[in-house]
């Protein structure tokens, strides 16, 4: 039995025009949250495939430890523009040129929500010298 002066829902608490408010804010806020977040990831993006002179820094190139960049400089052509740089090698073990090699040809992603990719290539076949450029994945 519902008590004097309360229909349906309001007997128990709320209204159905109090929830809808409440979910209508709710969608709102999550909404704006996604766009938010597809503009933090999709721009960066956007912005390297129309950029023919972006160049991504040495510092977003995880280098092993001890290993540092020696000397860079940017370098453009008719397919874009690409960094060079020339690390400091010496006194490195073994292992750590390996890790260099094994770096030579890969495109690794920035970061969790920065998805451009940098490209990291050997020049001359060494590990002492890469052309770091980003990868241009939308095809823009």
């Amino acid at each position: 039995m519902r008590p004097a002066g309360q229909r349906g829902d309001e007997a128990f608490g709320g209204s159905v025009r109090g929830r809808r408010a409440v979910s209508r804010a709710v969608l709102g806020a999550v909404g704006t949250v996604v766009v938010i977040l597809g503009l933090v990831v999709v721009v960066p993006l956007v912005l390297v495939e129309i950029d023919e002179s972006a160049v991504p820094s040495a510092d977003q190139v995880d280098l092993p430890d001890g290993v540092v960049v020696d000397e860079s400089s940017v370098w453009c052509a008719s397919g874009g523009c690409w960094l060079e740089v020339h690390l400091d090698t010496s006194d490195q073990p073994e292992a750590v040129l390996d890790e260099l090699r094994a770096m030579d040809g890969t495109c690794p992603a920035v970061g969790g929500l920065d998805r451009r990719r940098v490209c990291i290539d050997s020049l001359g076949g060494g590990v002492t010298s890469f052309a770091l450029s980003y990868k241009k994945t939308l095809g823009l």
